[in-house]
């Protein structure tokens, strides 16, 4: 079974719920899963590279940032991604490989050909004397349709709460296709630097018009004042019956 294999597509059962709020269920899902197995990126992808990886710890937990790019000639869909978490000689101290995760955990959704594109895994179990991230990225599900469904953010902005800092804002869905367990991943460069890093998950985002604006979090793990905040939803159906 590849890495990322499981659908695109997942039902959820809210509107929206930052990383912060859905760790213990994660948490969870991955205890289950370990007991079916694991699984692998498959065929190495040809057609993507990774420009760079970070590895960023806070009260919050450790996460893994891999920037990647799409090489190729079209758009990718569900594209494997695996990471391996080590220590300064080389053990293994967390990877992404358990069968059964969240597949925003182990696969991004969506590719765009000649733009870079980071990915965030905000639940990397690894200790303190983690400190490299090697990556395998598998060959893509599929080519993207000509369309793709457009996802807007609105009023986004860096802010505090008691659980520290975030990122929030307002996302909406212009296209005709409901989306489900969509990641937004935000990520804040200083200095060119990836400080700090973080998703959220939006269970289900219907097609505007909206009774109520769809409010996204993004809890950080790092350091994010005084950076760049870059914000990215990554639509998970791209077409009827994905």
């Amino acid at each position: 079974m590849r890495l990322g294999a499981a659908a695109v597509v997942a039902l959820g059962l809210g509107a929206c719920e930052s990383t912060q709020t859905k760790s213990a269920r994660l948490a969870g899902q991955g205890a289950t899963a370990a007991v079916l197995g694991t699984v692998d990126a498959g065929a190495k992808n040809t057609s993507a590279k990774v420009l760079d990886t970070t590895l960023l710890r806070s009260d919050l937990g450790t996460a893994a940032v891999i920037e990647l790019e799409n090489t190729g000639p079209t758009d990718q869909v569900a594209v494997p991604i695996q990471i391996d978490v080590t220590d300064a000689k080389g053990a293994t101290l967390y990877e992404n490989d358990v069968d059964g995760l969240q597949p925003a955990l182990q696969q991004l959704a969506l590719l765009r050909r000649g733009k870079p594109a980071f990915w965030v895994n905000d639940q990397v179990t690894a200790p303190e004397k983690a400190t490299k991230v090697a990556v395998e990225l598998g060959k893509a599900e599929a080519t993207a349709p000509r369309e793709l469904p457009e996802i807007r953010l609105e009023k986004t902005r860096l802010d505090t709460d008691s659980s520290g800092a975030l990122a929030t804002g307002v996302v909406r869905n212009l296209s005709k296709l409901r989306q489900i367990d969509m990641p937004i991943y935000g990520v804040v460069r200083r200095g060119g630097k990836v400080v700090a890093a973080g998703r959220a998950i939006i269970d289900r985002l219907n097609p505007e018009p909206q009774p109520r604006p769809t409010v996204f979090r993004i809890f950080f793990i790092g350091d994010p004042e005084g950076g760049k905040l870059d914000v990215v939803p990554v639509p998970t159906v791209l077409e009827e019956g994905g």
